[in-house]
């Protein structure tokens, strides 16, 4: 789907308002932001499954989703709702770990996605940001041990 300027402007500071993305300069912003597509998902819909692969970062537009964890063997606990401005998927980008828990559409929702490789190619060549990043990506799993 195809993204028009009033949604790339609200990508744009939605991207430079995220922490993960703040080590980045104007021109990878804005070359990140052609790069990112848009998709729509109907209520219901999984867009990450806890323990599969991470693909991609994605940046909620409109509608909702629940983030789900597994619970014991057969349980399951919604962990949060989220909204518009709203992100998750980030730490793929950077590892080869798991998703941490499951995302769903609570209701239809219009996503921007960022898949890996995109992001990859986009900071292969500046090593010190792929450091500042899996830093970032290292802090946040302290911090998510901690709160455990």
């Amino acid at each position: 789907m195809a993204i028009n300027e009033e949604e790339t402007r609200w990508l744009f500071q939605s991207l430079r308002n995220i922490n993960f993305f703040q080590s980045f300069n104007l021109s990878n912003i804005e070359t990140l932001v052609k790069r990112i597509e848009k998709y729509d998902y109907p209520k219901d819909k999984v867009i990450i499954k806890e323990g599969g692969e991470g693909r991609a970062f994605y940046i909620l537009f409109k509608g909702k989703v629940q983030v789900w964890k597994k619970k014991g063997l057969f349980g399951k606990k919604m962990v949060t709702e989220l909204g518009p401005g709203s992100f998750f998927g980030e730490m793929s980008l950077v590892t080869d770990h798991p998703c941490s828990a499951t995302v769903i559409a609570s209701e239809p929702i219009e996503l921007f996605v960022l898949f890996k490789d995109t992001f990859q190619d986009q900071i292969s060549g500046n090593p010190q940001l792929m450091d500042e990043l899996k830093y970032i990506v290292d802090k946040r799993n302290f911090e998510q041990k901690q709160d455990n």
